[in-house]
């Protein structure tokens, strides 16, 4: 039963103590936390994380998260791009994200929830997306690889 679970309470940490507020570990260019690079604006969200031990025998927090973009001129300005992203730590609370999206496309702009497996080398992402009003691509589970 539920009652048998140990029951878990959380605490909320600040991702830098030098501020007078509390920090996320990864937030939006142009917000004022710092933004992550290569994303151009917009929003973070959708967090997934592995743990993961490298070639050093370090622990290496990977969070994986999507971005949306601004509105891309090409599209009017009325279309947000929303690709996936990847972002290291190895103490879990100071994280930095890649440069470039690990996931972007122009064919399927609305990938959400990013869930990732790992084993060995090879990284599996399932991520929803695809288009609820196309009649040739529907919105579904989709499956990425990684190398």
């Amino acid at each position: 039963t539920v009652d048998d679970l140990p029951r878990l309470r959380f605490t909320r940490v600040d991702a830098d103590p030098s501020t007078s507020r509390r920090d996320p570990v990864l937030a939006p260019a142009g917000s004022g936390d710092g933004g992550t690079a290569g994303y151009r604006s917009g929003a973070v969200g959708d967090p997934a994380l592995t743990v993961e031990t490298t070639a050093a025998g370090r622990t290496l927090w990977r969070l994986y998260f999507t971005a949306r973009t601004a509105p891309l001129p090409v599209d009017g300005g009325l279309r947000a791009e929303v690709s996936v992203g990847v972002a290291g730590s190895f103490d879990g609370l100071r994280f930095e994200a890649a440069a470039l999206p690990a996931l972007a496309t122009r064919v399927d702009p609305t990938a959400s929830a990013p869930g990732v497996v790992s084993d060995g080398a090879v990284r599996t992402v399932l991520y929803a997306g695809g288009n609820c009003s196309g009649v040739t691509q529907r919105r579904g589970i989709r499956v990425a690889l990684s190398p």
